[in-house]
């Protein structure tokens, strides 16, 4: 058997000694200002959004009901303390471990706090390997991974890789990970990492920086993204994802750092624009790269076509990050729309059992036009 090489560092999947709990004070709240733009931006949402055309909108809002109730309420204090505070509601639910079941499970039993640890330093791992940030392990020459829980030194070296200094915001009260310098890494952190500095590689590739990321959790990509160098970066998600998204990203990057329906048309310049499914339907914008992870495989399959034609169509690249456990694959994606296209695919090294396909769509036009949907005419 070889012997590893002296540069190989592994990064162990076991449990760092310090795990822990965000605690912000309990008068904490989000920007007012930004609570009242959310809940216009939510309502005319709603206006343009037809629940029935989406298969799990029934089950989400079902969940949802008290953050609905809370900005379609006159109360904007009302509405502040429940978007202060997904710990204590389901508005990140099938997002993030950020929610009220989440919380309660990671609060009451030490085995679900063992495998969202488990889960982040494996991820971590992968990450570190993923970028060249360590070098990767090779079970043939090394049977098991050796133990390492030396999180910062991981951090510091992926800060090389990345260009960024790294940092992990933690916004909300009763967020449960991994605790470093630089914040507590919950369960997403490494992934979104990892997005980002996929989206600024292909984006390259591309020649523009220019993002489109259909459905996008609560956005940390898009905060990391923007580190990374993409400033051009647009969020088409349903009302409640982008509520979600608003908040994250407009406490972490302030409020001027997201664009929403209802804000000033010339703001947009240079902010993450947070837009609802309609606006796909009348849109005529070009990109450099359209993107999801982790939702298109979630949606019923006739969404998942309409989303794949606009992408080829309106997109130089499509990126598509998903596991294929249900009905369909993107991969039969092509076929359904009636497009000739092949994708490059492989195993996605973050995640066993998702596939990275990237599609090199081409665009529909020469120029990038202007967008035609309603809140774009005044």
């Amino acid at each position: 058997m070889n012997e590893p090489t002296s540069g190989f560092r592994p990064i162990a999947n076991s449990l760092s000694a310090d795990f822990g709990v965000v605690v912000r004070p309990g008068d904490w709240r989000v920007d007012g200002g930004l609570v009242r733009r959310i809940k216009n931006a939510y309502r005319l949402a709603m206006k343009e959004f037809d629940g029935r055309r989406y298969s799990m909108w029934k089950y989400i809002r079902r969940r949802q009901h008290d953050v609905h109730d809370a900005l379609m309420s006159n109360d904007d204090g009302v509405t502040s303390i429940v978007l202060s505070n997904p710990a204590q509601n389901e508005l990140y639910y099938g997002m993030d471990s950020l929610f009220r079941v989440g919380s309660e499970l990671l609060e009451a039993h030490d085995v679900h706090r063992t495998i969202l640890a488990t889960f982040v330093l494996d991820t971590f791992a992968r990450l570190a390997e993923a970028t060249g940030a360590r070098c990767a392990w090779n079970p043939e020459a090394v049977p098991s991974r050796p133990t390492e829980t030396d999180l910062e030194a991981i951090l510091s070296s992926l800060d090389t890789v990345l260009g960024i200094g790294i940092e992990f915001p933690n916004p909300f009260d009763g967020e449960f990970g991994i605790r470093t310098s630089r914040g507590v890494i919950g369960q997403r952190g490494p992934l979104c990492l990892y997005q980002a500095w996929r989206f600024v590689n292909l984006c390259r590739i591309m020649d523009g920086y220019r993002v489109l990321e259909i459905g996008a959790g609560v956005g940390r990509q898009a905060y990391y993204a923007r580190l990374m160098g993409i400033k051009d970066y647009t969020i088409v998600d349903l009302p409640l994802g982008n509520v979600g998204q608003a908040i994250f990203l407009g406490t972490v990057l302030g409020p001027d750092a997201v664009w929403m329906p209802g804000d000033p048309i010339s703001d947009q310049a240079g902010r993450i624009r947070l837009l609802p499914p309609s606006w796909i339907e009348s849109t005529a914008e070009n990109f450099d790269l359209i993107a999801n992870v982790d939702s298109m495989t979630e949606m019923s399959k006739k969404h998942a076509v309409e989303y794949f034609r606009f992408s080829c169509k309106h997109g130089k690249a499509f990126l598509s990050i998903n596991h294929e456990a249900n009905s369909f694959r993107v991969y039969d994606l092509p076929r359904a729309a009636g497009i000739s296209i092949g994708s490059m695919r492989h195993q996605c090294s973050m995640r066993p059992g998702y596939m990275e396909e990237l599609f090199i769509t081409g665009l529909a036009g020469p120029a990038r036009r202007k967008s035609i949907w309603p809140w774009n005419r005044r």
